[in-house]
């Protein structure tokens, strides 16, 4: 991963201390002890430099060696079991928030391949620097097995559509659901947390309808690799998902256009209306 045009940290501690700000970073892991030690290592430094003052795994049950893994790489180690009943990736990262104090919080998955500091970096960057900025998502190119393109088939097939048609300010976000994104506190403490998968986006969404477009950024952070999920796994993400969007929607008061409804053949939809289905993302 390349970290070719993000701020550099020296830039990032001066404007963190100017405002008053602290950082804390939650890698959520359930069975990740092939690369948790990776992400955490590679974070360790920002420690080190003052620009993170809390890295948290939380745990959600591990069988096997995350939890030592972690801790021997310089984490501080929550169990999710410990301090919560519920369950999931939302669940989880809720317990990080709740763990830690700083007025920062970034995320960062647990199995991403070449992890490196601007995982952290590059998501708090708009945060310390841009007035009015509540939530940051990280954007890269996801590569499919030798493909240098293909990944993150949940987001393409089913959120960027969605988004298109019934959110479509948050279209041009190349990864609305990337789990490599950081948020002021007072934001997350005033959000629900979805227990799931369908986390990342109701934190979107709501983020959205309370505060606005002006205040979600996205910062570009080159390549993000990682082990791929079964279709099947997909699939149960992918539902989750659309349950949080429907939520949402019915929340607002609002259905999911049709193609009756916008007064257009659904090939002219699909065209026109659905800019993520016929165009691609957008340009980088």
């Amino acid at each position: 991963m390349s970290t070719a045009g993000l701020p550099r940290p020296a830039e990032l501690l001066q404007a963190k201390r100017a405002g008053g700000h602290s950082v804390a970073v939650v890698i959520p892991a359930l069975d990740e002890e092939s690369h948790v030690g990776g992400v955490v290592t590679a974070l360790v430094p920002l420690l080190a430099d003052g620009l993170v003052d809390e890295l948290v795994v939380v745990d959600g049950g591990s069988s096997d060696a995350t939890v030592e893994r972690a801790r021997a790489a310089g984490a501080r180690v929550v169990q999710q079991r410990d301090v919560s009943s519920a369950r999931g990736k939302g669940a989880a990262l809720q317990v990080g928030v709740r763990s830690t104090t700083s007025t920062i919080v970034a995320f960062v998955d647990a199995d991403v391949l070449e992890p490196h500091a601007g995982l952290v970096t590059g998501t708090i960057a708009p945060l310390l620097l841009a007035p009015g900025v509540r939530l940051v998502k990280a954007d890269y190119r996801r590569p499919l097995g030798a493909a240098a393109v293909g990944g993150g088939r949940v987001t393409e097939l089913l959120v960027r559509p969605l988004l298109a048609l019934c959110w479509p300010e948050l279209v041009d976000l190349g990864q609305p659901l990337a789990g490599e994104y950081a948020a002021d506190r007072a934001l997350l403490e005033s959000l629900p947390f979805e227990q799931g998968y369908g986390v990342e986006l109701g934190l979107l969404l709501d983020t959205l309808q309370l505060h606005g477009r002006s205040a979600i950024a996205q910062q570009d952070l080159g390549v993000r690799a990682h082990e791929h999920q079964p279709l099947e796994a997909l699939g149960r993400m992918a539902a989750e998902i659309l349950l949080v969007a429907a939520d949402r929607l019915a929340a607002q008061g609002r259905t999911l256009p049709s193609a009756s409804v916008l007064r257009l053949p659904q090939a002219e939809v699909v065209r026109r209306v659905l800019p993520a289905i016929s165009a691609g993302p957008p340009p980088r």
